[in-house]
C-alpha cells in the first residue's frame, strides 16, 4: 500500500501504546516515532520504537515504499518475519 506522510516525528510517549511494527507495547515516558499519513482507506496514525521506524523504513525502501503489513507481523527492530 501506497501511504502520502502528513507528520512523522519523534515524541515521548504519554500513555501506553503499541507499535504499529512489532506490536509490542511503548510504555509512558518512552521515545516513539509518531505518524500521521494517508492511505487508501483515509486518514490513519500510528506509533513505532524507533528501531522498528528504521526496520520498516528499510522494508519500504527494499520493496518500492509501496508495502502492507500488519502489527506484529515482524520482529521489534527487524525486517524478519515473525
Amino acid at each position: 500500500m501506497c501511504v502520502t506522510f502528513l507528520r512523522n516525528k519523534e515524541v515521548t510517549v504519554r500513555k501506553l501504546t503499541r507499535c504499529a511494527w512489532c506490536n509490542e507495547e511503548i510504555y509512558p515516558g518512552e521515545q516513539a516515532q509518531s505518524r500521521a499519513y494517508r492511505d487508501r482507506d483515509g486518514l490513519r496514525s500510528d506509533h513505532l520504537h524507533p528501531e522498528c521506524d528504521e526496520a520498516a523504513l528499510e522494508f519500504a525502501n527494499a520493496e518500492g515504499m509501496c508495502v502492507e503489513f500488519y502489527p506484529g507481523e515482524h520482529e521489534r527492530g527487524s525486517t524478519d518475519a515473525v
